[in-house]
């Protein structure tokens, strides 16, 4: 609003010169310049709230990802070591892009290995997300939320690290949204669902027990609304060169839901191959 009153402003300034021994069409110009100065600020404006309203309506409907993977351990599953990204892989996120993106993927492994008791894993992921959060320039927020709830010293309490990473989780996206930076949140956010997404097929995929199974074909069903939401909050970037590969790759991956109508369709055909997609989309995120 306050550029648009400078601009104002500045045309009106100009109108009154030309008052002083102009012409009519001046006058006209200067008014057609203040029309059209005022429509594109409006457009710029109800462009950042769609933005924002998409953002918030995506981000309501997916739960936090301590809270959507500890499905994997309630279900009975065991921790597998090999699903989570390598914490060696950290190294290689220099560009704000990929830091992003990788936080997402972090703090998704971070709450995988939270949901297991006795886990030694839980804190060089709990050191690495960190690191990324930094990267990303939210570390300020991770800090303060990690320590006033004590992370270090709930690292066998499975439940109150679960309640941790939900408020680091939101905290951060919060933080995001009063420093501007909502579309650092909607990397985050892209990063977490994919890296959940994947854990949860990867164990869907090598999981013998059927009762077991049903479990996760029930959370994978449940995404398939939450992918519905991401892709229509995306539909707002496609001016992001960085960030059309990865959409056109998630259109596709939704391809793989066609057809599915409930958690009893997720034949074990179809899970190979949305876990063969998703494995793609996820390794041009964390190579």
């Amino acid at each position: 609003m306050k550029k648009f009153l400078n601009s104002a402003f500045v045309v009106l300034l100009l109108a009154g010169v030309t008052n002083c021994g102009g012409s009519a069409e001046s006058e006209k110009e200067s008014a057609d310049s203040l029309k059209n100065n005022q429509i594109s600020t409006n457009e710029s404006d109800s462009l950042i709230e769609l933005k924002e309203f998409k953002f918030f309506k995506t981000i309501g409907d997916i739960p936090s990802p301590a809270h959507e993977i500890v499905a994997i351990n309630k279900a009975g599953i065991k921790y597998n070591a090999a699903f989570p990204n390598s914490i060696d892989n950290e190294t290689k996120y220099a560009d704000l892009f990929k830091s992003c993106l990788n936080y997402g993927v972090y703090s998704c492994d971070l709450a995988y290995c939270a949901s297991f008791k006795e886990n030694s894993d839980l804190m060089k992921y709990y050191l690495t997300t960190r690191k990324m959060a930094e990267k990303a320039g939210a570390i300020s927020v991770f800090d303060e939320i990690t320590k006033q709830y004590s992370f270090e010293g709930n690292t066998k309490n499975p439940d109150s690290l679960e309640k941790i990473l939900d408020n680091v989780y939101f905290a951060i996206e919060g933080f995001c949204q009063d420093q501007h930076k909502l579309d650092v949140a909607v990397k985050m956010l892209l990063g977490s669902w994919i890296e959940s997404q994947y854990l949860t097929l990867s164990h869907l995929a090598t999981e013998a027990k059927q009762e077991k199974q049903k479990q996760l074909q029930v959370k994978l069903w449940e995404n398939f609304l939450h992918l519905r939401n991401i892709l229509d909050l995306l539909k707002e970037y496609e001016n992001h060169p960085e960030m059309n590969q990865l959409n056109a790759s998630l259109v596709a991956y939704a391809e793989l839901y066609k057809d599915a109508h409930g958690a009893e369709d997720f034949t074990k055909d179809r899970v190979d191959k949305m876990l063969a997609a998703l494995t793609k989309i996820r390794s041009e995120i964390i190579q």
